[in-house]
């Protein structure tokens, strides 16, 4: 394999990274499964049976969360601009 060549295990973990999808700059607000997306790391396995999310460090009040009681939680929009860090803008 030469310098150039790329293993197949790099190029699916690379195509797992996308930007916006040009089609998706008409909408006010990026449409459900076409928001940006950058895998650093590898997307863990959990038990979501058992599964918590602590909320901690400098916060109010520290708590933590089961899976159940994220999903509980109430959906809300929020029209933001999110740029990658490492565009060089």
């Amino acid at each position: 394999m030469t310098e150039r060549e790329f293993t197949r295990e790099e190029v699916w973990l690379a195509l797992r990274n996308h930007g916006m999808h040009l089609e998706g700059l008409r909408y006010p607000i990026t449409p459900v499964g076409m928001h940006y997306l950058l895998i650093h790391f590898d997307i863990p396995m959990i038990d979501p049976a058992s599964y918590e999310l602590e909320i901690g460090g400098l916060v109010r009040n520290p708590s933590r969360l089961t899976l159940d009681e994220i999903k509980a939680r109430p959906d809300f929009t929020v029209p933001v601009t999110m740029e990658c860090g490492g565009s060089g803008e």
